[in-house]
């Protein structure tokens, strides 16, 4: 019998297990991990560009507020954006600009495209005011009006221009005697011809004319 057991000790010895499970060192887990993870090629950028302009998301900062003298340029400088507020620096978002004197009957001033500036990629919208008075803005790409637009601002009259100063009365230019009061109408105006009604001297005056 102790033969026999011997025999049976040496065969349990060499039987081995049909399947085994593996164990996972941390060296192990990090290679499993890192090979679940990364993709050939990768990794690599993706460019996301703007979307199409939307009107209503651009959005335009005019440079001055309040009050504009005649001669003056209005300007706003405009950012285009998409539907998701992304902006966009586009050269061929092109901005137009209409501009109306509403103390006159003559309708629309001027109109004027934008101008795209590479150096930030904004828009520039310029137009000169050389009429005193009060002008509104509309500014619109593909035919609709940006945010905040339109837009009122007033335009006053610039310093007084002499060689544009009027004299009329007309008995100036007649012989008067000595110590006769003579009116003398002036009407003071600007280098466009603006009426200046509230500059210096800017009133009718009247003197003794003594030489």
């Amino acid at each position: 019998m102790s033969v026999c057991l011997l025999q049976m000790l040496k065969t349990l010895t060499k039987c081995r297990p049909l399947a085994s499970t593996p164990q996972l060192t941390p060296t192990n887990t990090m290679q499993s991990t890192k090979q679940a993870m990364v993709m050939p090629g990768s990794p690599f950028r993706v460019k996301v560009s703007p979307g199409q302009v939307r009107a209503e998301k651009c959005t335009a900062k005019i440079m001055g507020f309040g009050t504009f003298k005649a001669g003056d340029d209005w300007r706003a400088d405009i950012t285009a954006r998409d539907e998701l507020e992304n902006v966009r620096r586009d050269p061929d978002d092109i901005f137009t600009v209409t501009v109306k004197h509403l103390d006159t009957a003559s309708g629309v001033l001027e109109q004027v495209p934008s101008i795209f500036l590479a150096s930030n990629g904004t828009h520039r919208a310029s137009v000169s005011v050389k009429i005193s008075g009060t002008y509104k803005v509309w500014i619109r790409i593909k035919g609709s009006l940006i945010s905040g637009f339109p837009v009122t601002f007033d335009v006053i009259p610039g310093e007084i221009y002499v060689p544009h100063c009027l004299e009329d009365n007309g008995e100036i230019n007649s012989a008067v005697e000595a110590g006769t009061d003579v009116q003398v109408v002036v009407a003071l105006m600007d280098k466009f011809h603006n009426a200046v009604i509230n500059g210096p001297g800017a009133d009718q005056r009247s003197g003794n004319m003594t030489d």
